[in-house]
Parts: C-alpha cells; structure tokens; sequence
C-alpha cells in the first residue's frame, strides 16, 4: 500500500504516525513542528479514504482524556421542618427528638447562648 502513495502522502502519513505513537493530537503535534494543521487533518482524511490509515476509533489519538470517578449525588435532605413562624430547617437525617421539641419550643440551649 505505501509504495503506491505519492511522496507527499508517505510525508504525512509519516507525521501522522509519529503523533500516534506519541499520544499527541495531531493538532498538538503539528504546532509543535510549526505544520500546517489543517494540511495534516486533509491528508489524515485522504489516507483513511486510500486505506493507508485504519478508519474510525482505531484512529483515535486519546491523549487529551482523563480518567474520571463519577461519586454518588449527595442526597438531598430527608428532613424539612417549618415553623409556623417561618423559619426552616433542613438535615440530612432526623434530629435528636430531645433537641428537636426544644426548638420547636424556643427554648435555648447552652450551646447557642
């Protein structure tokens, strides 16, 4: 296949190959060398319509992906009081029933004063 590519075509596809086996992006890969990117993403196409290049995900440069750990939601509350006066409180888990009637009623505890 390579010996029937033109010599401009066995350029690229030498360039093309370089910035796979680096991981780089062509885009990153032609910067750095000061190639026209766009020529490099052109020659790319034709290779892959020519056969010279595999097509699809096999082509895919990856080395701009991150691995990513997807965490749990936090849940939302399970709990929402309102007072008749207004206010409200919201807590992931049910409070002390003892703290609980001690708001409800307006007293103050030692540990708000």
């Amino acid at each position: 296949m390579r010996e029937q590519l033109t010599k401009r075509q066995r350029y690229w596809l030498k360039h093309i190959e370089r910035a796979a086996e680096r991981g780089e992006t062509l885009k990153a890969y032609a910067k750095q060398r000061r190639l026209s990117v766009g020529a490099m993403y052109q020659a790319k196409s034709e290779l892959m319509r020519r056969g010279a290049l595999p097509r699809g995900e096999q082509a895919v440069v990856v080395a701009d992906f991150v691995p990513v750990q997807i965490e749990p939601v936090a849940p939302l509350p399970h709990c929402r009081l309102r007072h008749q006066s207004g206010w409200e409180l919201e807590c992931e888990a049910w409070p002390d029933p003892r703290w609980l009637r001690a708001v409800m009623a307006g007293e103050r505890s030692d540990a708000s004063s």
